[in-house]
């Protein structure tokens, strides 16, 4: 799977949850798991899954991970 699909899946999810304090969460949860993935290569469960096997993300390149990482910090959901 592509960064670009893995954005668009972790988007949408985020941008499904019903408020603005969930999708929050969700967004801060995927960047721990993220993060994780970058620094200790692995993730353990959040409250707010993935949206795709993990992996996914193991599998990428770390440069990828960074982006997703930066797209999680940077992301603005209302």
């Amino acid at each position: 799977m592509s960064v670009f699909s893995v954005m668009a899946k972790m988007k949408n999810y985020i941008e499904n949850c019903p408020t603005v304090d969930m999708k929050n969460a969700a967004r801060e949860d995927f960047k721990a798991a993220v993060d994780e993935v970058i620094h200790k290569g692995y993730t353990w469960g959040r409250q707010h899954q993935l949206p795709f096997e993990i992996d996914t993300l193991t599998r990428m390149p770390k440069k990828d991970l960074y982006k997703l990482s930066n797209m999680l910090r940077n992301g603005r959901n209302s």
